[in-house]
């Protein structure tokens, strides 16, 4: 059963989400994806007065995403001779 409580946890995992985004976008850090935990607990007291306690929030982790190969500019002697090459091969 979901409680109000579970609402607020997933509440601010969300929030520390959104935030990572935006310092990643602005940092142009590029990532793939990221991990949050967020703890809570709810206890009564001996009066039945009952408290809500959010224990901790955590980043478990995230991905980067891997950087592209630069691409070596082509080598224009190698390029005709690629086409000379098509050329007597029917090509």
């Amino acid at each position: 059963m979901w409680t109000p409580e579970h609402f607020l946890l997933a509440a601010m995992a969300s929030c520390y989400i959104e935030t990572f985004k935006a310092v990643a976008k602005a940092s142009k850090l590029d990532f793939q994806g990221i991990e949050v935990g967020v703890d809570g607990s709810l206890e009564k007291d001996a009066g039945g007065l009952t408290y809500f306690y959010v224990g901790t929030i955590r980043q478990l982790g995230f991905r980067l995403r891997k950087p592209r190969p630069a691409l070596a500019p082509a080598n224009p002697e190698l390029q005709k001779a690629h086409k000379k090459t098509s050329r007597v091969n029917g090509r």
